[in-house]
């Protein structure tokens, strides 16, 4: 059948199409091939040229396709129409190395697309993966790209891409709404240090589509070009320390670069809770004295939780290279906030309350001078909502006096100081 003849196909041609050693196949996509025949129906072709790129396969298509047998259903038009359905791979002529780049579409039947290829790379870890990567069109697209280096009988995938792999690089996403120009990509090889000399690398690219654009009919698409790894001992991006700490109400990002030779400025970039959604939090400029020490705080923390950060340099040339991701935990963050007035009070207390996050456990203690305990005659709220709050409270049961009033939440506490006084 075609499924199983194509099937047959590339498993058989990935099997032989090994290059030099860490040497991408087909890096610059100059090489495809004619798969037209495969469509073959009845003995009629359909019109129109089938392509895809040698040494590369998409899986999961291809997979979704053969269990809900779509193409034992179609021939002749509908069969080579289908064939975007089945890969979302093409050959196009807007390239920046060589003839051809691969051009990686979404549809509305699939809203994904991917591309993997696996090669020998016996040895030394490269130091780098490098892209150029192109967005056409007015949809928003999502690019993941995963590499690893493995010995062959160790691959396998985990949540994250291949981490428990000999070496991996990620970029976990690159959203892009819009035209873009062609921009080269760097990302750091990251040497899991275990032991394990590798022979097979696996790269790996995962396009998805916003499903609201295509059910309008807007198209968008990336184009990849020109892949290939630097062997070099120091990276582009050749940082001798990145960290990032929690530190009072902000987080305190601090990074080091050996050599800043044409580099023309960084970004900072910050995900939540996850490393896919990353947004660009500043823009930072050369040192100008020279100094290749820099740190920023990262004031927008509203909320506790993960807060992962990654440095882009972007070189004269305009060349984008990223570092590894670094995280910190913010586990209190300055919850809750509280003033109190008129302070000293006579018959009524105000409490005015800052919540950075909704809280249905929040408990008070209020004692005097001599350590005993007291209660307001009117209720104290057990649930605030995120946000600015003001609570008024009858304090005529309570004698004159200081006072020290504790509010709690299971995540921080807030002391005042309260003068009755009559």
């Amino acid at each position: 059948t075609t499924k199983s003849t194509l099937f047959l196909f590339f498993i058989l041609f990935s099997v032989h199409s090994f290059a030099q050693p860490c040497t991408i196949p087909n890096g610059s996509f100059e090489s495809w091939i004619d798969v037209t025949s495969d469509f073959d129906e009845a003995g009629v072709l359909p019109d129109g040229t089938i392509m895809l790129p040698e040494s590369y396969f998409g899986l999961f298509r291809f997979f979704i396709s053969s269990f809900t047998d779509l193409f034992e259903v179609l021939t002749g038009e509908e069969l080579i129409a289908a064939s975007s359905t089945f890969f979302g791979l093409y050959q196009s002529t807007d390239a920046t190395d060589g003839e051809f780049s691969l051009q990686m579409q979404a549809d509305t039947t699939f809203s994904f697309t991917d591309v993997f290829t696996a090669f020998e790379c016996p040895g030394e870890l490269p130091s780098s993966f490098c892209f150029d990567l192109k967005h056409v069109g007015g949809g928003a697209d999502t690019l993941s790209i995963i590499g690893t280096f493995d010995e062959e009988s160790n691959l396998s995938f985990d949540e994250y891409g291949l981490t428990e792999a000999s070496g991996f690089f990620t970029v976990d996403t690159l959203v892009v709404n819009g035209d873009t120009d062609w921009v080269s990509y760097n990302i750091p090889i990251i040497d899991n240090m275990n032991g394990v000399s590798p022979d097979t690398a696996l790269l790996f690219f995962v396009l998805s589509s916003n499903e609201d654009s295509l059910a309008l009919g807007v198209e968008s698409y990336f184009l990849i070009d020109n892949l290939n790894f630097k062997l070099e001992g120091v990276l582009p991006l050749a940082m001798s320390a990145f960290d990032a700490v929690h530190e009072n109400n902000y987080n305190k990002i601090t990074w080091s670069v050996l050599n800043e030779q044409n580099i023309s400025h960084y970004i900072i970039e910050r995900s939540f809770d996850n490393i896919e959604n990353w947004i660009e939090i500043e823009n930072v400029g050369i040192n100008p004295q020279g100094l290749t020490d820099y740190s920023y705080k990262d004031l927008d923390i509203t909320k506790r939780g993960n807060y992962y950060y990654r440095i882009k340099q972007i070189d004269l040339n305009g060349e984008v290279s990223l570092s590894q991701v670094v995280h910190v935990e913010v586990p209190i963050l300055n919850h809750l906030s509280m003033l109190s007035f008129p302070n000293p009070a006579s018959d009524q207390i105000t409490f005015e309350f800052f919540l950075s996050e909704a809280n249905d456990n929040i408990s008070y203690n209020l004692f005097n001078a001599e350590g005993k305990q007291f209660t307001f005659s009117s209720a104290f709220p057990t649930y605030l909502p995120e946000g600015y709050h003001r609570i008024s409270l009858n304090i005529m049961d309570l004698p004159s006096g200081v006072y020290s009033m504790m509010v709690e939440t299971p995540f921080t506490e807030v002391k005042e100081r309260i003068i009755i006084s009559r």
